[in-house]
C-alpha cells in the first residue's frame, strides 16, 4: 500500500540529541493517545546526534513530569535507517535535523515534517532548551504540547488520507 492511501500508524520524533525535545514529545504523544483510548499508533524518537548512553536532561524529565507525562526511563537513540523505515512519518523539531536525514537518507525524505507546522500559528521551528532555564523547557514544552494537539486533530480529521504523503507540509 503506498503512503498516499495508508494511515499513519508509526510516528518518530526527532531533534538532535534525542535528550529534550523529542523524548517529551514522544512521551507527551504516548499520553495524548492513552487519553483517548487509541492504542493504533506507535511512537518513538531518536536524535540525529544522538549518544545511546544518554538519559533524557534533568529538566526535560521535570517539566514532562509536571504535565503527568513521565520519560525518566528513556534512553537516547540514534536515526537510523532502520528507525526511519519503521516510520510511517518522521516529525523533526528543526529545518537542519529534516535536512540532515533528506542528505543522509534521501529515500526517506518524502515522510520528514516540522512537528512546528501542526502548530495554530503553523511553521517555524521548536528551539533547543539544552542548557537553559527550567522556564525554557516550559516554554519548549507547551510549544510540542500546542503541535502534538495539532498533529492528533490532523490523524483525527478524515481529510489527512488525501493529503498524506505530499512533499512540504501535510494539509489539515
Amino acid at each position: 500500500m503506498s503512503k498516499s492511501t495508508q494511515s499513519i500508524e508509526r510516528v518518530l520524533f526527532v531533534c538532535t540529541g534525542n535528550i529534550c525535545r523529542s523524548p517529551m514529545a514522544e512521551g507527551l504523544m504516548i499520553e495524548r493517545l492513552r487519553e483517548e483510548g487509541r492504542s493504533d499508533i506507535s511512537v518513538s524518537s531518536a536524535g540525529i546526534f544522538a549518544n545511546p548512553e544518554n538519559t533524557a536532561e534533568p529538566f526535560a524529565v521535570q517539566v514532562a513530569r509536571e504535565a503527568g507525562v513521565d520519560i525518566s526511563g528513556h534512553r537516547a537513540r540514534v536515526v537510523n535507517n532502520d528507525n526511519l523505515n519503521w516510520a510511517d512519518i518522521v516529525l523533526a523539531m528543526e529545518s537542519s535535523q529534516r535536512g540532515f536525514i533528506s542528505l543522509a537518507f534521501p529515500h526517506q525524505s518524502a515522510k520528514v515534517f516540522l512537528l512546528a507546522n501542526f502548530r495554530r500559528s503553523r511553521g517555524g521551528e521548536i528551539a533547543d532548551p539544552y542548557g537553559s532555564s527550567m522556564e525554557t523547557y516550559r516554554s519548549c514544552f507547551e510549544e510540542i504540547r500546542e503541535a502534538i494537539d495539532g498533529f492528533i486533530q490532523f490523524l483525527s480529521s478524515s481529510s489527512h488520507l488525501r493529503n498524506w504523503g505530499k512533499r512540504g507540509s501535510p494539509q489539515r
